[in-house]
């Protein structure tokens, strides 16, 4: 027979040190992959212009999207939801047109 609570440990044990491997920095420090600009998601490029016109691409450029305070994420956000509410907007005004004419 086994222990349960050995067997418990040795897996918490293996976990903690595969979690400990795959960090190259300590938590909260952790660097995003470069931003690749050539190669964005229409969602990427809107959010990525948005952050150029509140003065952070270089910033996102330097240390990608974590780099960004709390305060400058929510303020992304924000600006995105406020344009995707009024491209919506605009993309069912177009739609009620046609069908009317």
């Amino acid at each position: 027979m086994y222990d349960s609570l050995n067997w418990g440990k040795t897996i918490t044990d293996k976990v903690l040190q595969e979690m400990l491997q795959e960090q190259e920095e300590p938590m909260g420090k952790k660097k995003d992959k470069p931003i690749d600009v050539n190669n964005m998601t229409p969602d990427e490029k809107l959010k990525f212009e948005v952050a150029e016109e509140i003065g952070c691409a270089q910033k996102v450029l330097e240390g990608g999207w974590r780099s960004l305070s709390a305060k400058e994420s929510g303020r992304i956000g924000g600006i995105l939801n406020k344009r995707k509410r009024q491209m919506r907007a605009e993309l069912e005004a177009a739609a009620e047109e046609q069908e009317q004419g």
